[in-house]
């Protein structure tokens, strides 16, 4: 789902993060880690990995979290409906 630069970039950006506890910015990526593109480049993976945390969200959001749990508990011969 993700090209390599774009797994990147989110690995740096969550790396700096943690080191620095403050927001990550495009310019920052480029300058610190000679990453070989333009900043606008990387704002660009930025906003797509943006759109991917928001798919997930929905995708989260619609799946029944507490049916799966109780059905592994349960085990396949208990199932009940909650």
């Amino acid at each position: 789902m993700l090209n390599p630069r774009s797994e990147l970039v989110l690995r740096l950006i969550v790396e700096d993060y943690i080191r620095s506890a403050e927001p990550v910015g495009s310019r920052f990526l480029v300058e610190e880690h000679c990453i070989g593109v333009s900043s606008a480049t990387i704002r660009n993976d930025m906003v797509q990995l943006e759109q991917l945390v928001i798919e997930f969200r929905s995708e989260l959001k619609s799946y029944n979290v507490n049916t799966v749990w109780f059905e592994s508990f349960l085990g396949p011969s208990e199932k009940h409906v909650i």
